[in-house]
């Protein structure tokens, strides 16, 4: 049970890791490098109030990911 909060995500990482319940289902845990950020455009047909909002808050543009799973769900998949 998490008694003392951690106060950051690596200090989350460490007490996750740390707990002998969960030890055992670990079974891997690394440190990727970063990479930096692909973006698309704006799919089409996105209202344009929720792009004028996301643009509002300082988000110009969507990662790929995002931009894909907006087209695969407008597709039904």
């Amino acid at each position: 049970m998490l008694t003392d909060r951690p106060t950051s995500p690596e200090a989350t990482i460490e007490h996750l890791l740390a707990d002998p319940a969960l030890q055992p289902l670990v079974t891997a845990h690394r440190i990727l490098e970063a990479t930096p950020p692909h973006h698309a455009p704006w799919p089409e047909g996105i209202d344009p109030r929720i792009s004028a909002a996301l643009r509002g808050r300082g988000v110009e543009a969507l990662y790929t990911h995002q931009a894909h799973a907006v087209s695969a769900a407008r597709s039904g998949q």
